[in-house]
């Protein structure tokens, strides 16, 4: 049975997370109850989604480099690339223990109850390694395509590893509807031995309405991007479905990766799922 790979350090077999994060112009615009930009969410999200990454790996001897981790931003300048801040800037995919060790701190605030009912504000220093932007258009087919590229490399120097997981965010249509569906579909097809590379897929969106998660065809899906989405996404092996299905309604045994009209819990929720691969050792 494929996706069952031990995820280890001592047997070589780390595993693999790379995001794909859409930055382009539409990604400023106010997104969820706070009005925060769709940008600064997600950018929210993934800072604490590495955060939980590192102390997942975080034993009592130090950090152990079960994962290696990757951000690439697609927008500005048309284009997409890695988007690490500060010490990672210039760096590709990188260890759980260099990712500790290369974060940014800073403050921020944090509303508790002062114990009597009120809430208060307090100063929390938090780490991240990835900051908003949102610019120019949608090139979402070079960001599969250098996913792959990456990804090649990756899969040639651990080849029997719990394949690479890759999550894409995103709100807005594709500048080449065609094209990126094709590059999603060649990225699919790459595989370790123990299964395909997984592509999970998250629309996000400032309007409001039903929200559909893992669905098993694309005619419950609005309209033609969300099913572009739905095509370009992995079916959900066996280990993910039974962590999708433990606190919610079964999900079928046809269902993708795919979130649509998201919004900033859902989408750390969904992700969160993805990175929990295969007991790590």
């Amino acid at each position: 049975m494929p996706y069952t790979a031990e995820v280890s350090v001592s047997h070589n077999t780390p595993a693999c997370l790379l995001f794909l994060v859409d930055q382009s112009g539409s990604m400023q615009d106010p997104w969820g109850k706070n009005g925060k930009p769709k940008s600064e969410a997600v950018a929210i999200a993934i800072n604490k989604l590495l955060d939980t990454v590192v102390l997942r790996c975080t034993k009592n001897e130090g950090v152990r480099d079960y994962f290696d981790v990757g951000v690439i931003g697609y927008g500005p300048g048309q284009t997409a690339k890695f988007a690490w801040l500060g010490k990672l800037c210039n760096s590709k995919l990188v260890s759980v223990s260099k990712l500790r060790d290369s974060a940014e701190i800073f403050t921020t605030k944090k509303k508790i109850d002062a114990g009597d009912g009120t809430l208060i504000e307090i100063p929390v220093e938090m780490p991240k390694w990835f900051d908003p932007v949102a610019e120019a258009t949608t090139p979402m087919h070079q960001a599969f395509k250098l996913a792959a590229e990456t990804l090649k490399d990756w899969i040639a120097q651990h080849p029997n590893s719990f394949p690479p997981v890759v999550f894409n965010i995103t709100d807005g249509m594709p500048d080449d509807s065609a094209q990126a569906e094709s590059e999603a579909g060649l990225l699919r097809n790459m595989a370790t031995s123990d299964g395909n590379v997984l592509l999970f897929n998250v629309h996000i969106s400032e309007k409001s309405g039903q929200e559909i998660a893992f669905p098993e065809n694309e005619n419950s899906l609005p309209d033609k991007f969300a099913q572009m989405l739905f095509r370009m996404s992995s079916n959900l092996p066996t280990p993910f479905r039974a962590l999708a299905s433990k606190d919610g309604p079964p999900i079928g045994e046809n269902a993708r990766g795919f979130l649509f009209n998201a919004d900033a819990v859902k989408l750390i929720e969904f992700i969160d799922i993805g990175t929990r691969v295969q007991e790590i050792r």
